[in-house]
């Protein structure tokens, strides 16, 4: 039984453990991992003679289950299995990342929320987009390791010797190739999840995402993207941010009625989106005529 101890005196005794199952030729760290929205999680990590990298294995959903009762030896055996399914047994060459020139055709960009990231804001380049921040990563496709990215940092910059103007304007180059735009009506995202046909409002309303549909919601800088969509409704939009991953978009007549949606964002927010996942409880208009993408009560033009 788990009852008494504390998260940090978990930590310390998963990782004695994973010390003595790394033997004498590896060695388990124990670090902490920002994630989106400000959320920090612990993780462990184990490197051995030969490789070097190594799966981080999450702490938190570990202790859950200590703390109601799961026996710490069989804890241990589940995070050893899935440290060896998800580990790298060789030497992965990352030597080209120091090369800008290789660099830049891998680069992609994603949308978070700016208030809710300052401190990773502070370690990180970006750009101003409304109350959001375009932030950069480096797709890493491996044949030892599949699909993974780098996060790109200010110290790649003086690196590289680049700006973050650089690195935005080739990641806006490469996003909209590396993960297309998929547009689809709201109620056959809902019957995906339902399993059946649902009969809607009848205001149409559209799921903006990406084929991957992971950070979807960065589709909104695609060129010409919501000029494309008011012309198809004949209307200007509002867009509602329902999470990183993904944005709603309807008709609406004016900013005044799009305003009126906003109250309904936070809500879900609040009530039906995971906190990390969280884009913003702000939403945006689209002025078909002028073009300009907005926050609905503002007058600040992207």
């Amino acid at each position: 039984m788990g009852a008494g101890i504390t998260y940090e005196e978990f930590t310390e005794k998963v990782l004695k453990a994973m010390d003595a199952y790394a033997g004498e030729e590896g060695r388990a760290t124990l670090h902490k991992v920002r994630k989106n929205n400000g959320i920090e999680l612990s993780g462990i990590s184990i490197f051995r003679e030969g490789s070097n990298l190594s799966p981080t294995i999450y702490l938190e959903e570990y202790y859950e289950r200590y703390i109601n009762g799961e026996n710490f030896g069989e804890l241990m055996l589940a995070l050893k299995e899935c440290y060896e399914m998800h580990q790298c047994s060789r030497e992965l060459d990352f030597s080209f990342y120091s090369d800008y020139e290789k660099v830049r055709g891998k680069l992609a960009y994603k949308l978070i929320n700016r208030e809710k990231n300052e401190e990773l804001l502070r370690e990180i380049p970006y750009i101003d987009v409304l109350n959001l921040a375009v932030v950069f990563f480096c797709r890493v496709d491996h044949e030892a390791i599949g699909s993974g990215s780098i996060l790109v940092h200010s110290d790649h910059l003086k690196m590289w010797q680049v700006t973050a103007e650089t690195v935005y304007r080739d990641a806006m180059e490469n996003t909209a190739r590396f993960c297309p735009l998929k547009v689809y009506p709201m109620a056959e995202l809902l019957e995906e999840y339902t399993g059946k046909p649902l009969d809607l409002d009848p205001v149409p309303m559209y799921v903006m995402t990406n084929e991957q549909k992971l950070y979807g919601a960065g589709v909104l800088l695609y060129e010409g993207v919501m000029k494309t969509m008011a012309a198809q409704l004949d209307s200007d939009l509002v867009i509602l941010p329902s999470s990183v991953h993904e944005v709603i978009v309807l008709p609406v007549e004016n900013r005044y009625e799009a305003l009126g949606y906003e109250s309904m964002v936070s809500q879900i927010n609040a009530t039906q989106v995971a906190y990390e996942e969280i884009l913003s409880d702000q939403v945006y208009y689209f002025d078909r005529e002028t073009e300009e993408l907005t926050m609905a009560q503002e007058t600040e033009y992207l």
